[in-house]
């Protein structure tokens, strides 16, 4: 017994170490404040929303396209470390 505590020891640790390893690589919290549609029935308006980022200069990104049916055309964008929407109230 006293020669397989080792063994054991050691699949135990790596074991151990491959569940941190993909629990930290593999699971994805989604943030619950992030924007996901923007629906104005009043105005007819339900558009999806694309998050941008910034440049390498430290500027909001702004995505291009020159395709006639790009997804640009009817989505809005969202700067993702800007600030936290808040939910308006219906009155």
């Amino acid at each position: 017994m006293r020669k397989l505590l080792p063994y054991i020891s050691i699949f135990v640790l790596i074991f151990a170490g491959i569940l941190i390893y993909n629990y930290q690589t593999h699971v994805t919290v989604p943030i619950p404040w992030q924007p996901m549609r923007l629906r104005i029935p009043n105005l007819h308006i339900d558009a999806s929303v694309i998050n941008v980022g910034t440049t390498a200069t430290g500027q909001m990104d702004t995505p291009t396209s020159q395709a006639v049916n790009s997804p640009y055309w009817s989505s809005v964008f969202w700067y993702a470390p800007g600030a936290t929407p808040v939910k308006a109230a219906m009155q």
